[in-house]
């Protein structure tokens, strides 16, 4: 019995808008609903077509029932999505299917052996069974059971009236039989309980019950004026059509509370770690550079009160001349987000913070804003740079040590040469050290040793250096002289800074030293020749008496210079 064309406009505004639904929320469950009413709809189509030929009518009926057994079988599948062989039956079902659709079509064209379609139908229905046990239904076992027994009991009533009973109307058994599955799973566990789950199998099992009256009175087990009920046939589907819908509105608000709940759960999370967690952290808006929140440790650590610390900018804390580099930009603005950069931050009593600042862009109450995590390395970079002092410097006096002064005499070195200036490398030892160590103790020669670096350290110009090379050894390397006299006055003078004993509680103790010296470049350019030469000549300074100083010379005789004379020729 036909329906009138505004079927066809309400099946095309129906599937247009499960297809915008399904757009709007593309799960696998909605694309399959839209799949399956789409092809329901093509087969509506043809339906519609009027053919005069006998045999493309029957073509036409073919291709309407498959139409029609894809869209159930459509449905079918979507309502077990979730289920973990579905890949393995899916497959196994389109090889055994074929052959068995392949007969009901041959069916609707021409006569075929009774045989091949019994066999066709017990296909059909040992696969319905194997697909019940290898999926896992679990979740509500009375589906499987219901289902199992629909598979025999259904085919061995349709088989039986085969054999005995002639040729009944084999479209309307099988989409039936798919249309009871689908009455069944539609009552998923999670809401065959609820109205909604009741509506939806109604609707399945009402559009099955059509079907199956349908083909009762042909075959004349019910009837006749059981026709009349075709007048309503297309009330099941829009019934299903309607819980589907609803359904999917359903699961999308459901989505959104669950969505909420997540949001409310996470935000709950954030402000717990946000407001217990031990380090500073603030949010700040990215267009105005205001505080928009901060947590406790953050005013603690910083001083301010909430509300003192909410009218502020953020480029406010900064101890450094970064906030002038940085008058449009917040303060880690200078590395990448995510990036930790290192800062110096002032507190409210104006003391400094050297602090990591971190990064993320967020919204915060609608605003654009940045999440800001600040650890305090102050104590860290403390030790760091007492650490690199150490590698550097002496322990017991605090000057460089030789490591330091082998990178400082080429800096040197290199400025002399650029300026065209000469620069003088002094090796400088205590004389008789041992004895003062043996007679007074190390402790005793340690403050000498503190006491000989002091004056010397007062004579050394902060542009120069000196450092302590080993023991009772030292060495210095003085830049810029105009001539080698410069050097020699230098060296002169450091040997008259100890003509005054030192002085240490109530001991006085008389020091002398000896200096070896070497001048660039007249003595040699290279930074290791300099040293082995200003170590050559303090070897002569002791050889030849202490308390003096001996130049070196690569060419010509060496100089010699004692605390009381300028300039007196070796003998």
């Amino acid at each position: 019995m036909r329906g009138p064309a505004i079927d066809l406009v309400l099946l095309t505004m129906l599937v247009l808008f499960i297809g915008i639904q399904q757009h709007a929320r593309p799960l696998a469950r909605n694309r399959l609903w839209f799949a399956g009413w789409v092809c329901f709809y093509l087969s509506y189509v043809v339906w519609e077509f009027q053919l005069a030929q006998p045999l493309l009518d029957g073509l036409r009926e073919a291709l309407r029932f498959d139409l029609l057994l894809l869209c159930q079988l459509i449905f079918v599948i979507s309502f077990v999505t979730s289920a973990k062989s579905l890949r393995r039956v899916v497959l196994l079902g389109t090889v055994i299917g074929i052959p068995a659709v392949l007969v009901f079509n041959a069916w609707q064209v021409t006569d075929i052996p009774l045989a091949l379609l019994v066999a066709a139908v017990v296909l059909w229905q040992v696969y319905g069974i194997y697909a019940v046990r290898r999926l896992d239904m679990r979740t509500w076992r009375l589906r499987r059971v219901l289902i199992l027994c629909i598979c025999v009991g259904y085919g061995a009533a349709f088989v039986a009236h085969l054999v005995w009973g002639g040729n009944p109307d084999m479209q309307n058994w099988v989409l039936a039989e798919l249309l009871l599955f689908s009455a069944i799973l539609f009552a998923a566990d999670d809401q065959h309980h609820t109205v909604l789950g009741i509506m939806g199998t109604a609707g399945f099992l009402m559009w099955a019950t059509f079907y199956l009256a349908d083909a009762g009175v042909e075959l004349k087990l019910l009837p006749g004026w059981l026709h009349w009920v075709g007048v309503f046939w297309n009330v099941p589907k829009y019934f299903v059509a309607f819980c589907m819908v609803l359904q999917m509105s359903e699961d999308a608000r459901k989505e959104k509370e669950q969505l909420a709940d997540r949001y409310r759960d996470l935000y709950e999370d954030f402000h717990l770690v946000f407001e217990r967690n031990p380090h500073p952290m603030w949010i700040y808006s990215e267009q105005t550079s205001r505080f928009l929140s901060a947590n406790r440790a953050a005013l603690k650590a910083y001083g301010y009160a909430e509300q003192e610390l909410l009218t502020m900018d953020v480029r406010e804390m900064l101890a450094d001349t970064a906030a002038e580099d940085l008058p449009d930009r917040p303060p880690a603005a200078a590395s990448e987000l995510g990036q930790s950069v290192r800062l110096h931050h002032r507190r409210k009593d104006s003391r400094v913070m050297v602090v990591d600042v971190t990064e993320h862009r967020m919204l915060f109450q609608g605003e654009a804003a940045r999440f800001v995590l600040a650890v305090d390395v102050t104590e860290m970079e403390r030790e760091s740079r007492e650490l690199l002092h150490r590698a550097h410097h002496d322990a017991l006096t605090g000057l460089p040590n030789r490591h330091e002064l082998d990178d400082r005499i080429d800096a040197c070195l290199v400025r002399c040469e650029r300026d065209h200036r000469m620069a003088a490398l002094l090796t400088i030892d205590v004389d008789h050290f041992k004895q003062i160590n043996d007679t007074y103790g190390h402790r005793v020669g340690d403050e000498c040793l503190k006491a000989v670096a002091a004056r010397l350290q007062s004579r050394i110009r902060q542009v120069d250096t000196l450092a302590r090379s080993g023991g009772e050894e030292f060495m210095a390397i003085i830049g810029a002289l105009q001539c080698a006299a410069d050097a020699r006055k230098i060296a002169t003078m450091l040997l008259r800074i100890f003509a005054k004993p030192i002085e240490l509680a109530d001991l006085e103790i008389f020091i002398t030293i000896s200096i070896g010296v070497a001048l660039f470049p007249d003595d040699s350019t290279d930074r290791e020749t300099l040293k082995q030469m200003s170590d050559e000549a303090l070897y002569e300074a002791k050889r030849s008496g202490r308390n003096m100083a001996v130049f070196a010379a690569q060419h010509g005789e060496p100089y010699l210079l004692s605390a009381g004379a300028e300039n007196l020729p070796v003998a």
